[in-house]
Parts: structure tokens; C-alpha cells; sequence
């Protein structure tokens, strides 16, 4: 079951590449296909406004839109943007151009490409605009015949899973891998490629293919190979991207940085994390309420230091089994050196190569190209392990046995978010004796997954992993806001962790402000209906707390507080928490919730467990009693807006905040609306 906001959405996504294809769209008309809510649904504005549509909000100003676009939009952006004012010079004026493009599986890339297309609307208006800036898109929609020799093309490419490219540049790649050169004079380009060296060889590989397909069809590069970016320890790395700007604006407009560039993809140096300087963590705590529910795991990470909105990303070692029976099927004992890798054989087989996956190409097998096709497809197909295993009998040498390990594929990192707040522990010093840091994660156990199932659930206390750290803008700018800022939380499943490092650290701030957060609240923490569809826990504030079941708000105690701002009169009172969960999870959720609504910090608290209804934590926001207090709250200049869900849940939100505010939620909030987008 699909709800109607992605299926429009998925709708609007086929019909777009299809008609980027074939040149035309499929011959429905949108207003039969568009849902109820109108035009909060995309696909809605493909059609033409009927008669019994609202007006748009052009039509409601109160003064000339024209001349109020005038005024509120910088000289150097009206240059380039289309429709409005447009002089005849303009029109016919034929200017260079520089085109943006970006290919991704996620929203790094788009990001980084919005980004640059504002900062180089600034630097060219700052020289006269020379070049006409278009707006990025996506990388399926470059047509290289159209460009012309003066025109510049910026890309900007992250790669998906293990090496592959990303969907919205298959097209592309598909179109000229087997194209002729261009003949006429070809553009110049530059290719920033986003990836994580923890990825081991498909490291920045989109990037790399991109690059190369784009010199092969004869286009100039302007520095002469791909330039890296590595997430590995700043997601986005923001100053890669910055480093690779200066370089463009020196090459292109003539201005003057101390540039320094790589000699080649990989001269990351001391910016790259290989995956033999990985630190290593141990695992000193894990909890599961139910056995099919949510594993709550805390790590000792050493002296690494981390932030609330961290990343964390885990390698698991393969299971002791697999590696003892790949040596056996290798004929090589544990401690055998290899002259082509700094560890020895176990080291290698459990820390490095992926048993649990197939080989690359498999053209050390013998005799491989021989097997009837049937027998090679399943050999491709089979895991790593188990072709090993097959293969007893193979005469091994050196040479050959170096050739097997590095046709394995490289131990992948699990992301996930850290889920405490460093403050809390250091605070309440329940490290033991030589202990280090202390970090907890949310995890969700996926079937057959390699960290979740395989590693955790079939390990001990002190187990060992390696990881690495990364910091996301994100807590930067929630930190740019007072700690008492207006805060909507929406999460589900394991999205719950990021958000109780968030509440801990809320309740640590809150502390500080108001010298309050250790004595709570006299109200009482309730749930009804956990079993029924949806519940709610009661805080009180200062329009009393709201209640998902039962006969509406209630009054609370009154608290003084010399902090108040706009909207928000108490610093207790300033957290919407809205959290959809599997049944089995719902003792974990309480307890991570228990302390925070203890120390009053919200106002607002939805849960929404699974339920035959198909009522989902997104239909909350649009419960009147709530919709009100969310409305006041959104208002406010520091609100902040968190979202950590899977996309369906995501974009729910997003269509219901759009219609609480009357706009577009993630326009009006700009970097204050913060989206973790997970799937599977």
C-alpha cells in the first residue's frame, strides 16, 4: 500500500525522465490522476487551474508584484532569472554559459549544486556577468551536442551503494559509453566528485567514470582530472567543495587564491581515512526490549569526540567461521604475509574483503569462460565464501592467490546516527575506570543484514569493530539558535536515536538556562491506547499538553521563565515530538521519551505505533488540537524542524507542514528544516 502523496510523486518522477527521453509526456490528464488534496500534490500544477481553484498567492498581494520583486530580489539574481522583466537586450544577448549538473542516490549533491549556483551568480555579477549561470540539473539531462565551445560545465557526482552510478545519471553514461567524440569544438568541464574513502576501491568510482567518459567524448577539462571530495569526515565536505569552487572561479573569471591542487583523484593526504587508520570501538552494552524490536547498543570509541548530529559509521569484522573456512579453501595459514597488503591473511579476510558478497569478475576462476552459462551466472550471483568453498580443489600460488583476494569485493560501512548526547555522559560520569567515550546507537535488524543480524546478534560483550566519525552541518546551524528554540521532532522506527541525543542535550541546555531541568514536572506522564492505534504522552506547558486520545488539551502548571521567546513562553515547554514505531518497540520509545517529558521539555507528544487503521505519525500533524499549536510554533524566526524517517513518512510531513504554514515549509525555513532521509 502506496499513499497518495508518493504515488504522485513517483508518478511525476517517471513521467519527467520519460518525457526527458521521447519529448513528450504520457497522455493523462493530471486532474484525474491528482488525489483529493489538490494542490498540495504535485502532480496537481502539471494541469491547468479549474475554475474552482484557490487563485495563486501572486493574485493576493497587497502591493505590485512586479515592484515588490523589484525590491526584494538582489540586482546580480534578477540577471538570471527567467520570466518577469526581461529587456529585448537581454533576450537577444548571447552569452556563454555555465551549466550545472549533479547526479545522486541522496541530497548531498543537489545540495552542493544549489549552492554552487549561488555563489557563482555572485562571483560573475561581481565581473560583469560574462556567463550566463543556468540553474543545476540533473546530470540525465546534459546533452553535450547542445553545448557550446565556450560553454562550461560544472558536475557534481556521489556515488550509490558499491561503485555504481546514481539513477539520475544512467541515462547519461548509457547515451555516450559507446558514443563517437563530439567532432565540432567540445565544451570544458570540471567534475567534483562527492564519495567516501571508507569505501575502499569504489571510492569516488561515479566520479572517476564520469570524468572519464566526459574526456573520452572529447571535452577539455579545466584541471585536468576529477577533483575529490571525502565524507569520511565532514558530510558534505564543504571545504573540498570550497577548494574546488576557488579553482573554478581562478581558471574561469581570473580571480587570485593560493591554489594548490591534487596531482590525481586519490592525493587526499591527511583528508582521507583509509580503512587501515580506522580506530577501533567495543561494543560495552546492548538492550533489546523485544525480540523482534529495536537493539539499543552503546560503544566505547576511545578518545574520539563526536557532536549529537554525528554520523557514525561501522565496520564489522566477518564472523570467525567464515574467515577460518576461506583460509582452509586458500591453503594459507592466519598468519601468512601478503607482500601486496599490510595485513596478514586473517587480517586481511575478517577486516577487509566482503565473504559475504560476490566476487567482481571472477576471472582468476579456471577454465570460467568455459562453464555453460548457467553455471557462470550462478557463480557471479554466489557469495564470496561459498564460491571458496566450491573451488576446494584449485592449485593455488601466490600470484593467483592475490588475484582472488583482490577480485573480493571491500567491506561496505554501515551510517548510522549517533543516538546520546556526549554532554550527558561526561556529565554523569558513568564511564568506568579507563573507559573512553561512550556513544550510543539506535539500530534496526534487518533480515540477513551484515552489522545488524549477522555481526550483532551473534556477538559478545568487548566485541571489536572499526568506525569512523562524521559531522554533518546540521548540528552547527541548530547550535546557531538559542537552546531554547521552538523544536518539531518527527521520526520513525530507528530515526528515534538522533532525536534522544537531541532531548538529552535539550534537557542539558535547559538546565543551564533555568538551573530547571533536574526537577521534574508535578504532571503526569500517561499513554492510552498503545495497542489501540495511537497514543500520546502528556507534558504539561503553557497551553497545556495535547492529547491523541481523550477529550482534548489540558491546563498545566505555569512556569516562570525569563527566557521566553515569541511563541514559546517556556523553556520546558519547547519540544513537538511526533514518533511512529512497531508495536514491539514501544517499551524502548517510553523509556528514551520518560526522562525528557520528566523534565518537561515538551509541549507536544504524538506516538503512533502500527495499527490496522493505517493511521501514520504524518496524519498527526493535521489533528486540529496539534495543527494549532504547530502553526503558532512554525511562526517563530528560530524554529527549528527535524525529520528522520523513511521517505514515505518524509514526504507526508512535508505536504502537512506545507498546508499548517501556507507554503512551501522546507523554502520558508531554509536551513532550519532538517531531513535524515532513510530507506530500506
Amino acid at each position: 500500500m502506496v499513499d497518495t502523496l508518493s504515488s504522485s510523486i513517483e508518478y511525476m518522477n517517471f513521467d519527467g525522465d520519460r518525457a526527458a527521453e521521447v519529448g513528450y509526456r504520457l497522455p493523462a490528464d493530471p486532474y484525474w490522476l491528482a488525489p483529493p488534496q489538490g494542490s498540495v500534490v504535485p502532480l496537481w500544477h502539471q494541469g491547468g487551474a479549474p475554475n474552482y481553484q484557490p487563485k495563486p498567492m501572486i493574485c493576493k498581494h497587497v502591493q505590485d508584484p512586479i515592484k515588490a520583486w523589484h525590491r526584494e530580489t538582489p540586482v546580480h539574481k534578477r540577471s538570471s532569472q527567467k520570466g518577469l522583466i526581461k529587456t529585448l537586450a537581454d533576450a537577444n544577448e548571447c552569452r556563454p554559459r555555465i551549466r550545472i549538473f549533479s547526479c545522486s542516490a541522496g541530497v548531498n549533491a543537489g545540495k552542493m549544486a544549489h549552492r554552487l549556483h549561488a555563489k557563482l551568480q555572485r562571483l560573475v555579477h561581481e565581473v560583469d556577468d560574462p556567463y550566463e549561470i543556468e540553474r543545476e540539473k540533473a546530470l540525465n539531462q546534459l546533452d553535450l551536442a547542445a553545448a557550446g565551445p565556450e560553454d562550461i560545465i560544472l558536475i557534481i557526482a556521489s556515488t550509490t551503494g558499491r561503485g555504481e552510478i546514481p539513477r539520475n545519471a544512467k541515462t547519461f553514461v548509457q547515451r555516450y559509453e559507446s558514443a563517437d567524440p563530439l567532432q565540432q569544438s567540445p565544451p570544458r568541464f570540471s567534475c567534483f566528485a562527492n564519495g567516501d574513502s571508507t569505501y575502499g576501491d569504489s571510492y569516488n568510482a561515479a566520479g572517476k567514470t564520469i570524468q572519464q567518459l566526459m574526456t573520452k567524448m572529447g571535452c577539455r577539462p579545466l584541471l585536468g582530472h576529477c577533483f575529490a571530495g571525502d565524507t569520511a569526515l565532514h558530510n558534505p565536505d564543504w571545504e573540498s567543495f570550497t577548494h574546488w569552487l576557488e579553482n573554478i572561479d581562478h581558471l574561469i573569471l581570473g580571480n587570485h587564491y593560493k591554489i594548490d591542487l591534487p596531482t590525481c583523484l586519490t592525493d587526499m593526504q591527511e583528508k582521507t581515512t583509509t580503512l587501515s587508520e580506522m580506530p577501533t570501538a567495543t561494543l560495552v552494552r546492548m538492550q533489546r526490549q523485544d525480540p523482534n524490536g529495536l537493539l539499543h547498543i552503546t560503544l566505547d570509541i576511545g578518545d574520539k569526540q563526536y557532536e549529537e548530529m554525528d554520523h557514525i559509521k561501522i565496520l564489522a569484522p566477518n564472523p570467525d567461521h567464515e574467515v577460518e573456512g576461506a583460509l582452509a579453501a586458500l591453503k594459507l595459514s592466519p598468519n601468512h604475509e601478503f607482500d601486496w597488503h599490510h595485513q596478514p591473511a586473517k587480517g586481511f579476510l575478517s577486516r577487509h574483503a566482503e565473504l559475504d558478497h560476490c566476487f567482481k569478475r571472477l576471472d582468476w576462476y579456471p577454465g570460467f569462460d568455459q562453464l555453460p552459462a548457467e553455471r557462470q551466472a550462478a557463480l557471479k550471483a554466489a557469495k564470496a565464501r561459498d564460491v571458496l568453498a566450491d573451488a576446494k580443489d584449485i592449485s593455488y600460488d601466490a600470484a593467483l592467490v592475490e588475484r582472488v583476494c583482490k577480485d573480493m569485493a571491500s567491506i561496505v560501512p554501515r551510517l548510522y546516527s549517533v543516538a546520546s548526547s556526549p554532554v550527558i555522559f561526561n556529565r554523569d560520569a558513568i564511564q568506568e575506570e579507563e573507559s573512553g567515550n561512550l556513544v550510543d546507537i539506535i539500530v534496526k535488524v534487518n533480515p540477513g543484514g551484515r552489522f545488524s543480524e549477522a555481526f550483532l546478534l551473534n556477538t559478545k560483550l568487548g566485541a571489536q569493530m572499526r568506525f569512523s566519525l562524521t559531522s554533518p552541518d546540521t548540528w552547527k546551524m541548530i547550535q546557531m539558535q538559542k537552546p531554547t528554540a521552538p523544536f518539531i521532532a518527527i521520526c520513525t522506527g530507528s530515526g528515534i536515536g538522533p532525536v534522544r541525543a537531541l532531548l538529552q542535550r535539550r534537557m542539558v541546555d535547559l538546565e543551564r538556562t533555568t538551573g530547571e531541568a533536574g526537577r521534574p514536572r508535578a504532571a503526569k506522564m500517561t499513554s492510552a491506547g498503545m495497542g489501540a492505534g495511537t497514543s500520546s504522552v502528556y507534558s504539561s506547558s503553557r497551553r497545556g499538553s495535547v492529547s491523541s486520545v481523550g477529550s482534548g488539551p489540558r491546563r498545566g502548571a505555569k512556569a516562570i521563565n525569563h527566557h521566553a521567546h515569541l511563541g514559546v513562553a517556556s523553556t520546558r515547554g519547547s519540544v513537538s515530538l511526533f514518533a511512529g514505531f512497531k508495536k514491539e518497540d514501544g517499551d524502548l520509545i517510553q523509556q528514551i521519551i520518560h526522562p525528557a517529558s520528566q523534565a518537561g521539555i515538551f509541549d507536544v507528544v504524538e506516538l503512533c505505533p502500527s495499527n490496522e487503521r493505517k493511521v501514520r505519525v504524518q496524519d498527526h500533524l493535521m489533528w486540529p488540537h496539534v495543527r494549532e499549536q504547530l502553526g503558532r510554533k512554525l511562526k517563530d524566526p528560530s524554529c527549528i524542524v527535524f525529520v528522520c524517517a523513511n521517505d514515505s513518512a518524509a514526504d507526508g510531513s512535508v505536504a502537512n507542514l506545507n498546508e499548517i504554514l501556507g507554503g512551501d515549509i522546507k523554502e520558508l525555513l531554509g536551513e532550519r528544516y532538517v531531513e535524515e532521509i532513510f530507506r530500506g
